[in-house]
């Protein structure tokens, strides 16, 4: 008996709320409440806002494409389902896909982006309003095909848009230059060359690392230890201290996921760029160095400085270790992949913490030979490192990645550290490197100050001229129309003219600024339906729309160069033992900055702490509370992305393709994961798998067994799918019956399979009953019908038999088969 239409998409079928879908795409999705209520829960209104771009994983058989249909559409909103073939073709084949709106469009992966660039791609990400969603289908993954297509199309996504919105997310990196100007003394540019022919050592967070620390502690003396920030807790277990500390994210989740790097203040260096989360940067105590530019606007106050680029603080590192001349550097934990157990970051991290991730579907080669997965940030950051690491070696510098977990790489060198020869440093790093940098004091401290106050000053005037001038234009507007009581004048465009001509050529360098500050407001001009012609009103309000982003990108950031005046005015004050020591503590809690207590403390070790105010403890306990805290926003987020959700569908993947490597790593790390209420079923599942594949049929089925009990869930299913698949290969004919026999009483898409079951058995009239009972509810399964016709046919009722054929012959008149199948009836 053939077992086909267990694998096979079937059908479509109909529950009772009229949805017709896909069994094998949505199983019961919808049976409970109906796919309408299923859409107001899991959606609401997310799908229906203006000015959008969705790309959809999945339609749920066409049923969201239609919920979508039955709504009015938002302006500017477009959708593009990505659908897997096999699907869209049920879909076309059913007519689901006929006269679909303009603004809707089901396509392949491999034609989504083709697609996506008729649907303005661009502006849309220019406006930050791509989105991707996931379909019922996509999120259950019965069909494991979806977890596949996410995983494609959220990685290919995520590249688009670090191409395309490279330089849009920079205002939260302006306001951090802003904010961080007090403390963007020191340019890093007093490092370069100082370190020609050594060897230095970037420590990331990678699992990796573990197995590396050993080997780095006992040489830290003779070679450079470099330490992206958020392993500081791991450094700190361990008891090795950076020699240089790095840190680059401008988000407060870098002060959450790296505060423990302020205890190594009086060790070591902090080289940060100058957009550095303030968190950090304004709490630290010890000798610091930026990298990048002081200020976000052209001035010749701006010091000659090294460029680091990113995107990422290894990056950042990497980059500055060849500038300061080392023509060795070693990567430690610098994996860009997970171990066999899944896990993605060292011992110590909140993402250890959390235990394996084992959702993905990407796979990369390894220094030892083996394949390893990784997720589609980690894949995309391998291609620049590789990139960075070439540029290197054109510069003189060789890049080693001594683990043989690490992801391979055309341009980094696989080498144990046990064969590593190098230059020893001529004396050690610390305190070596402070001796490269001036020295700071009050006086050096307090013209930096001074120096600050005078440059924010100049700007905050021309920034209050521009915003006078969009000002002005928005006036001109709104009388070159004839609007607010005036008569149309077309004067009012010659001074717009001069008004844009004098803003483009008296500030160029600051407009440059304001439009960079506020793009997302300037790129509303964009037009989202450009198919229509443009009328006065249109244009009335398109220039309306961009004098107002000229007014407003240049009132937040006129308000944000007042702030920072304001805070360099305390960091004067803080030059001052005790002046207005209230005000200090106010800047310091408003920056979120209590540790910066410590910093001003410790440039009055004289003054006793009777001298001090109350508040101090105020701000003594916040700090605490702050550095104590282990549930952090970062910590439940890198919780909520360990669910087991999507693996079903990963392990279905794996099964199918006979990866058995990869569904034994997934067992290995099921048995360790911290969520044991459902592992272990999962866990059951997979090694039924593995068990196939190794062709033991018995254990299998033992496995298959745990997951039978008095409730009837996804895992059961598949669970008795295999049993049933195995007895029927083996010839135990009773044991598929009983399992067929729950999956039809389960699920009414079963009784099919039953059916051919029981007739083979010769159970003839249970058999019939089966499938008109499967009829009553899919009435245009032809297979079925023409099944219940022969069955019909071998029983001798052929009138009934004739009747079944007509109702076949019905639905496909051109099937002569069928034609011969009535004649048989006599």
């Amino acid at each position: 008996m053939s077992t086909s239409g267990v694998e096979s998409l079937g059908p479509f079928i109909t529950n009772r709320f009229g949805d017709r879908y896909l069994y094998e795409v949505n199983r019961s999705a919808f049976d409970q409440v109906g796919s309408t209520a299923v859409y107001q829960k899991y959606f609401g209104e997310d799908l229906f806002q203006s000015n959008r771009l969705f790309v959809v994983v999945g339609t749920d058989s066409g049923l969201l494409l239609q919920h979508i249909q039955k709504q009015h559409f938002p302006d500017g909103t477009r959708y593009l389902f990505v659908e897997l073939p096999a699907v869209i073709e049920a879909l076309r084949a059913e007519g689901k896909l006929q006269d679909l709106p303009e603004r809707i469009r089901v396509v392949s992966l491999e034609e989504a982006w083709t697609q996506a660039e008729d649907f303005q791609l661009q502006n849309y990400l220019f406006l930050g309003a791509v989105f991707l969603r996931e379909s019922l289908a996509a999120m259950d993954s019965y069909l494991p095909g979806y977890r596949e297509l996410s995983n494609h199309l959220s990685e290919q996504l995520q590249a688009i848009e670090w191409a395309v919105r490279g330089g849009l997310g920079c205002k939260d990196f302006i306001l951090r230059q802003l904010e961080n100007l007090g403390e963007n003394r020191i340019p890093a540019i007093h490092l370069k060359d100082r370190y020609c022919g050594k060897t230095a050592v970037i420590l990331g967070g990678g699992p990796s690392l573990d197995e590396l620390l050993p080997w780095v502690r006992d040489h830290q003396d003779e070679l450079a230890v470099f330490a992206v920030s958020r392993i500081s807790r791991r450094l700190l277990e361990f008891g090795l201290t950076p020699h240089l500390i790095f840190s680059v994210d401008p988000h407060d989740v870098s002060f959450d996921v790296s505060k423990e790097m302020l205890n190594f203040w009086d060790k070591s260096l902090f080289v940060h760029s100058y957009h550095v989360s303030p968190k950090l940067l304004g709490q630290w105590r010890g000798r610091s160095v930026y990298v990048g530019a002081r200020y976000p606007w052209g001035t010749k106050a701006n010091p000659e400085n090294l460029d680091t680029p990113g995107p990422t603080v290894t990056n950042t590192a990497l980059s500055l270790a060849v500038q300061m001349g080392f023509s060795q550097v070693v990567l430690a934990g610098v994996d860009l992949c997970f171990n066999k157990e899944g896990m993605t970051h060292a011992s110590g991290s909140n993402e250890s913490a959390a235990g394996p991730k084992l959702d993905n579907v990407l796979t990369v080669e390894t220094n030892g030979g083996w394949h390893a997965e990784t997720g589609p940030d980690y894949f995309k950051a391998m291609e620049i490192l590789d990139q960075q690491a070439a540029l290197a070696r054109d510069a003189g510098c060789r890049i080693i990645n001594p683990a043989a977990g690490a992801a391979k790489m055309e341009h980094i060198e696989f080498l144990p550290v046990e064969n590593l020869e190098y230059e020893p440093l001529d004396r050690p790093m610390l305190p070596g490197v402070f001796d490269f940098l001036p020295e700071e004091d009050v006086e050096t401290r307090t013209a930096h100050y001074q120096s600050v106050l005078q440059e924010l000053e100049c700007v905050q005037n021309d920034l209050e001229k521009i915003k006078d001038l969009a000002g002005e234009a928005l006036y001109c507007n709104k009388g070159l129309f004839g609007r607010s009581g005036k008569k149309a004048n077309f004067k009012y465009k010659l001074r717009m003219d001069k008004i844009e001509k004098r803003l483009n050529q008296e500030f160029s360098e600051l407009i440059s600024l304001v439009k960079k500050f506020g793009i997302e407001d300037f790129i509303q001009v964009t037009r989202l339906d450009n198919e229509k012609e443009w009328s006065d009103e249109e244009i009335e309000k398109t220039a309306d729309t961009y004098y107002s982003a000229y007014k407003n990108s240049a009132s937040r950031l006129l308000n944000a160069v007042k702030s920072s005046i304001s805070r360099i005015s305390i960091r004067e004050s803080e030059e001052s033992s005790l002046n207005d020591f209230g005000s200090l503590c106010e800047q310091w809690l408003n920056d979120g900055q209590p540790g910066r207590f410590y910093v001003w403390r410790d440039r009055y070790p004289d003054l006793k702490d009777d001298d001090l105010d109350s508040s101090t403890e105020n701000l003594k306990a916040q700090f605490d509370k702050d550095m104590n805290a282990v549930e952090t926003v970062q910590a439940k987020r890198t919780r909520q992305m360990r669910s087991l959700g999507p693996l079903r569908g990963k392990a279905v993947r794996l099964y199918k393709n006979g990866d058995k490597a990869g569904l034994a790593r997934i067992s290995d790390a099921l048995s360790k994961h911290e969520n044991q209420e459902e592992a272990p079923s999962l866990r059951a599942l997979i090694q039924g798998y593995l068990a196939e594949i190794n062709d033991n049929p018995d254990l299998a089925l033992e496995c298959y067994q745990e997951l039978i009990g008095e409730s009837f869930n996804a895992l059961t299913e598949d669970a008795l799918r295999r049993i049933a698949s195995i007895s029927l290969q083996s010839g135990q004919l009773e044991y598929a019956k009983l399992a067929l026999e729950c999956l039809a009483g389960a699920i009414f898409v079963y009784k099919p399979q039953y059916a051919d079951l029981l007739r083979l058995l010769g159970q003839n009239q249970a058999a019939a009953d089966l499938y008109v009972d499967y009829l009553e509810r899919v009435p245009s399964d032809l297979g079925v019908l023409i099944k219940l016709g022969r069955l019909y046919l071998s029983m001798g009722v052929s009138d009934v038999a004739r009747q079944v054929f007509q109702m076949a012959l019905e639905q496909d008149p051109e099937n002569y088969a069928i034609e011969e199948l009535i004649s048989d009836c006599g």
